[in-house]
């Protein structure tokens, strides 16, 4: 069965000079050698279609290269169809840099916002609206003989052996 990629001109174009052109290549022709996790795409690719013939779809994120050469990553969204009697995969792929970019950014605004708060020489612990531990700072582990795994995602009021129960706060018993 062969299986083309057909997408409409946008970020994610691959930029052939029609559709026949476009339409010529394999879904491994338009990739890498290589997958970011190591594994050929020639053989991925033909797994991920596998897998879209058996359950009817399958949408898998996917490192595709442009006619020019340059790398982009994408979401691919393999659709198994029926046309005229026969069984076609159809795909669907978007153009995800700017996610990954975005991505990358607030990962990176997070990573900056707790080397602030590590920085304290006080204890400092940052709670979601319910009071449930997000992380906490060097000096707070440190002080509170607790560690990142005992703490986060915690109730801030079921840390320790009940210290911080808060009278009023609606928490003790």
């Amino acid at each position: 069965m062969d299986v083309h990629l057909l997408q409409p001109r946008g970020p994610g174009d691959v930029r052939a000079k029609d559709e026949s052109e476009f339409t010529s290549f394999g879904s491994w022709d338009l990739s890498p050698d290589l997958q970011p996790d190591g594994q050929s795409s020639a053989d991925k690719a033909r797994e991920m279609i596998d897998k879209a013939l058996r359950d009817g779809s399958f949408l898998f994120e996917w490192t595709h290269r442009r006619l020019g050469g340059e790398e982009f990553p994408a979401t691919v969204l393999l659709t198994r169809m029926e046309i005229g009697g026969e069984t076609v995969v159809k795909a669907s792929v978007r153009d995800i840099t700017e996610h990954k970019r975005l991505e990358d950014k607030l990962r990176d605004a997070v990573k900056y916002a707790q080397d602030i708060i590590n920085t304290g020489r006080e204890p400092l612990v940052v709670l979601d609206d319910k009071f449930r531990v997000i992380s906490a700072n060097r000096s707070f582990y440190s002080t509170f003989d607790v560690t990142p795994e005992m703490s986060e995602n915690i109730l801030l009021f079921d840390l320790g052996n009940g210290q911080w129960e808060i009278p009023g706060s609606g928490n003790c018993s």
